[in-house]
């Protein structure tokens, strides 16, 4: 996993320094995107998002711009698992506050003891 910043939260910063993921500490560049599959992008730039789109989808690689429908290939779902149970919510994207609200609503109404599959 690749992260694209020239500034990072304490939480990246501790991936980076375990190996788990590679920083480069700079602005977003086209050839970041090479050997990518997908790319998700979180900045407080517009502009900045639609570059990202652009070329993701030049190179055929699938993009998600976090809150932006419209710069989405696919939709990150909020999801309740409890053992083989699963539930998945999803506003196309429209309203993450909305799915995560559901999602919690959901965890407590399905609690740890569908886990084992012993509810029905």
């Amino acid at each position: 996993m690749r992260v694209v910043a020239p500034e990072a939260t304490p939480q990246v910063r501790s991936w980076v320094e375990s190996n788990a993921i590679e920083w480069r500490q700079r602005p977003f560049q086209p050839d970041d995107l090479d050997g990518m599959v997908l790319v998700v992008a979180a900045t407080s730039s517009t502009e900045l998002h639609k570059r990202i789109f652009d070329e993701a989808t030049r190179r055929g690689v699938l993009c998600n711009i976090v809150d932006v429908p419209a710069l989405c290939d696919f939709y990150y779902p909020s999801v309740v698992q409890r053992g083989a149970l699963q539930i998945a919510i999803s506003t196309a994207g429209l309203s993450p506050a909305l799915a995560q609200r559901l999602r919690k609503q959901l965890e407590d109404q399905f609690g740890p003891e569908y886990e084992n599959g012993s509810r029905s």
